[in-house]
Order: C-alpha cells, then structure tokens, then sequence
C-alpha cells in the first residue's frame, strides 16, 4: 500500500482503496449477503495483517472499521458491526447498487471497474490501487 495516490492524504486514499475493495465484493455477492473478512483486506493490499499500519500512521482493522461505519451511516451499506467479529457481512443498499452502476470513462461501470481492480493480485499493484481510488473519487466527488 506504499505506492499511493501523492495527490491527496493517505487517509483518503486508504478509504478510497477499502471503498473499493468493499463494494467490489458486495457488488460480486448481491443480492446475496457478503462478507469482508479483514486479514484477506489487509492481504490485498499487501499488508502483512490486520494489524499492520497504514501509511497514515493509523492501523489498518481500525481504518476498516471506520470505513464499513462510515459507508453503513451514509446508506450505501448494511451488516452486522465490524467491532464484533473478525468478519462483517453485509450487503449493498439501494443506494450502493445505484453508486455501482455510475458510467466511468473507457472502464465501463464503476461496478466492473472496481471488481477488475480487485481480481487476482491487480488490487496489490499501484496500477490496481489507482483503479480503486479513480473510481471512488467519482463516487464521492
């Protein structure tokens, strides 16, 4: 995770990247309940753990944590709490699924952007990171 976005703050781009990662694997379950399992996260980033640290200086299981709060508090998620378990499942809302289908230049929709980006061992090179937080960043603004 140490080739990142210079452009912003790390924590941005650390979000934008769990984002990713997150709807890529809810949009691939829906309408299926899915489930985030944080050692696998941490893996395809090319952490050691869910307890390594970020380049914000913050720890990774409490970037995750927040993150999956954040996305459940704006709507586009829901599931169980993240504090409780190694493993949050959940699913897309509406709203998430709608977010998904946004058109992105030459990759299609965010939806097949963010699940190619994430296939494989894409999500642990810059190029497939960069993917992750381009395609966020059009969520979000």
């Amino acid at each position: 995770m140490s080739d990142i976005d210079v452009t912003m703050p790390p924590n941005m781009s650390e979000f934008n990247q769990l984002t990713g990662i997150i709807f890529s694997k809810l949009y691939i379950a829906f309408p299926l309940v899915g489930e985030i399992e944080g050692e696998e996260v941490a893996r395809m980033l090319g952490l050691d753990s869910r307890d390594s640290t970020l380049p914000s200086g913050r720890k990774f299981d409490a970037v995750l944590g927040s993150t999956l709060e954040w996305l459940t508090n704006e709507g586009y998620i829901r599931g169980s709490p993240f504090h409780l378990t190694k493993t949050w499942r959940g699913q897309l809302t509406d709203k998430g699924r709608k977010t998904m289908n946004v058109p992105v230049p030459t990759l299609g929709s965010a939806g097949n952007a963010v699940v190619q980006a994430t296939r494989s061992d894409a999500v642990s090179t810059a190029q497939g990171r960069t993917v992750l937080v381009e395609v966020v960043k059009r969520f979000f603004g």
